[in-house]
This record gives C-alpha cells, sequence and structure tokens, in this order.
C-alpha cells in the first residue's frame, strides 16, 4: 500500500511525466464503470455458462465484455455528461455566485435588470 501511494504522490508532484498521459487518465476513467459492472454480470454469465464451456474461454469473454462494456460507457455516457454538467451546471453557479455578491452592493432595480438579461441568456 505504501508503494502505491508513493507512486501516486510522485505522479502528482509531476516527477513519473511517463505516468501523466491522456490514456492513463481515460483508463482510470474506466474504472469506475468496471467497478460496478463486473460483479453482477461476471457472477451471471458465471453461472450460467460455467457447465457448458471451458472455464478460461468463460474467463477470457468476460474480461472482454467487461472492459469493453466500461469502454462504451465512458465514451457515450460519462463524458458528454461529465462535459454537460462542467459546461452548464458551471454556468449556472458562476452567474448565481456573481449575482449573490453583487446583490449586496446594489440597488433593487439593477440586480431586476441583471436577472432579466439572465433569463434571455
Amino acid at each position: 500500500m505504501f508503494l502505491v501511494y508513493a507512486l501516486m504522490l510522485l505522479v502528482i508532484l509531476r516527477r513519473l511525466k511517463w505516468l501523466n498521459k491522456s490514456y492513463f487518465l481515460y483508463l482510470g476513467m474506466m474504472t469506475y464503470p468496471l467497478y460496478l459492472l463486473h460483479q453482477r454480470i461476471g457472477y451471471i454469465i458465471f453461472n450460467n455458462l460455467m457447465g457448458h464451456y471451458n472455464k478460461y474461454l468463460i474467463l477470457a469473454g468476460t474480461i472482454t465484455l467487461m472492459l469493453t462494456a466500461s469502454f462504451i460507457i465512458v465514451k457515450y455516457s460519462a463524458t458528454p455528461l461529465s462535459n454537460y454538467f462542467e459546461k452548464y451546471l458551471g454556468l449556472q453557479i458562476d452567474l448565481f455566485l456573481d449575482l449573490r455578491y453583487k446583490a449586496a452592493s446594489l440597488k433593487t432595480k439593477e440586480i431586476e435588470k441583471m436577472s432579466d438579461s439572465i433569463a434571455d441568456k
């Protein structure tokens, strides 16, 4: 465990630049859907196919299926949703915080004008 934490610290401190690559980030993003999928679906596949096929073939097929499903989820679901939330939800939060701080020093009519202009956007 200590080695894993030391490795992560070195990556954060940019001492291991060869690990700071976009494909490692993508593989890291794939771990959460893989974590959610592998146990349930893996058990279902193993329980239904174990008596009929070679166990190593089932294992290789299950690993391939889980990695492919995780890749598809990240590429077509998680990344677009993340981009959407970052863009639009972040914009709403920025507008809300900006209004909140300006409201303390503005008159009521100016605040109403600002809220009307935001609604137009």
